[in-house]
């Protein structure tokens, strides 16, 4: 009984992690309602697996500290509510156009602070949970791990066939993309690609862990840590590396150099010069790829425009992602992150200590961006895109404290337990990384914290430091 019922789970994880990450995409494809997400299958299905779990087991996978941290989230989200309620009901802005176009209910003021302050914040707790009751069963980290590379393969192939497709005009490219079917570009058929994840951000923001995962899974030399083949590994590696670099997303143009720059500090007492010859072939490939495809992207803006520079479009971009402020061209747009950023510092200003409430932001924003083009009215929904001045706008400087407490939680597991880590370092170092680098390049904000990766790639992080000394892939 008890071997069906793993079986059960690790099919059940190896599908859900499978979905999960592109469950947006289904919803958006297909016109489905929100209701319908599977990430509420996958809690409702999760719950009844671990009523036949025993109770001891339970209680040992999820961390403690884990759960006092979001639970004092979870409540000066609730008071944050509680005392803007009425004010944000008084003095929101009125969702005409929005809610007329979308969800006449869902897009309410009053619901989305419900939804965003009671619905789903408790939503992912329980979800991270039951990623913690889940990852700590035997193989469950591996299975993890491999789904996601494995989504991650699937995305970044059709990524390629995205950018082959935009020069020969071959059908089937654009069957994912999230502006109303069509290819996205920067200009003429430089393709920026999306693979799976309908833009080309979010198809950037969850390969960057695989990336760093791939990366280390390189210079592994224990067996039992190995993902896939030392040879499939190289594939996979190269692979990700120009699906990722293909979507000109300043997250896949910063996470490359971070990536590197970052492995090497963490292992500069471990770091040795001499490497195999068949490691160094391998990277020399890698390395000449990346090249001969940065060099043929540039040369084919030369050669398509004179007034498109790729270094101005990416600094701008790099700006953007890291400090969210846009090219000074377009401060007058309500659209610009510098705009949305300014609104955001603001609000916060005037709600200091428990902010303007759940998903307030929405309805304060034109209050403090009066300056903006009047061409873009009031029609259009606009939230701020940075993840933390999103929650230090809303939650206040109390909430916006729990909140990184959380999240500096699997930093400081890392740093207490950096000296006894020993064969496992590899693994923990590669989601270390992806996870510093999502908190880095944190411009939008519906990527993160609230959403499924998310909490994949922390939870996996946090397990595997918590059992780092009995850690088996295999």
């Amino acid at each position: 009984m008890t071997i069906k019922i793993q079986n059960f789970i690790y099919k059940f994880l190896s599908i859900s992690l499978f979905i999960l990450p592109i469950q947006a995409m289904f919803v958006f494809l297909f016109n489905l309602p929100n209701s319908l997400q599977y990430l509420y299958l996958f809690l409702i299905i999760g719950f009844l697996i671990t009523l036949l779990l025993p109770y001891r087991y339970i209680t040992k996978s999820i961390d403690k500290t884990f759960i006092i941290l979001f639970i004092l989230l979870l409540i000066s989200i609730l008071i944050s509510l509680i005392i803007n309620y009425e004010s944000v009901m008084s003095k929101g802005m009125e969702f005409t156009y929005f809610t007329s176009v979308y969800s006449k209910f869902w897009d309410r003021p009053d619901i989305r602070m419900l939804n965003w302050g009671i619905l789903r914040p408790f939503l992912f707790f329980t979800f991270a949970c039951l990623l913690f009751i889940f990852f700590n069963l035997k193989y469950g980290i591996k299975v993890a791990l491999q789904s996601i590379i494995y989504l991650g393969i699937i995305s970044s192939i059709y990524s390629i066939y995205q950018v082959i497709a935009a020069f020969l005009h071959l059908p089937y490219a654009s069957i994912f993309s999230g502006h109303h079917g069509n290819e996205i570009y920067l200009f003429g058929n430089l393709r920026r690609v999306e693979g799976l994840f309908y833009e080309p951000g979010p198809q950037a923001t969850f390969l960057s862990p695989i990336f760093c995962i791939m990366f280390f899974q390189l210079f592994q030399k224990d067996r039992k840590m190995l993902l896939f083949t030392k040879k499939n590994i190289y594939y996979i590696f190269i692979i990700l590396t120009i699906a990722l670099i293909c979507t000109f997303s300043p997250i896949a143009f910063l996470t490359i150099p971070l990536c590197i720059i970052l492995a090497v500090l963490l292992n500069l007492n471990s770091i040795k010069l001499r490497l195999s010859k068949k490691i160094l072939n391998y990277l020399c490939i890698s390395v000449i790829a990346i090249i001969i495809l940065c060099s043929s992207t540039i040369l084919l803006i030369k050669n398509c425009t004179k007034d498109f520079s790729i270094s101005q479009y990416m600094i701008e971009k790099i700006l953007i992602s890291t400090t969210s402020l846009d090219s000074p061209r377009v401060y007058l747009n309500p659209d610009s992150r510098s705009v949305r950023a300014y609104v955001g510092l603001n609000i916060f200003k005037d709600h200091p200590i428990f902010g303007a409430g759940p998903s307030s932001s929405i309805a304060y924003f034109f209050k403090y961006a009066n300056f903006t083009s009047s061409k873009y009215g009031l029609r259009d929904q606009h939230a701020i895109l940075n993840t933390h001045i999103k929650i230090l706008c809303e939650y206040g400087i109390i909430g916006f404290t729990f909140y990184l407490l959380l999240l500096l939680y699997p930093i400081y597991l890392y740093i207490k337990r950096y000296k006894v880590l020993k064969f496992s370092k590899q693994m923990i170092d590669s989601l270390l990384i992806s996870y510093i680098i999502y908190i880095l390049i944190s411009f939008q904000s519906t990527l993160q914290f609230w959403m499924p990766y998310f909490w994949i790639v922390y939870v996996l992080l946090v397990v595997l430091l918590n059992n780092y000394s009995k850690l088996q892939l295999q």
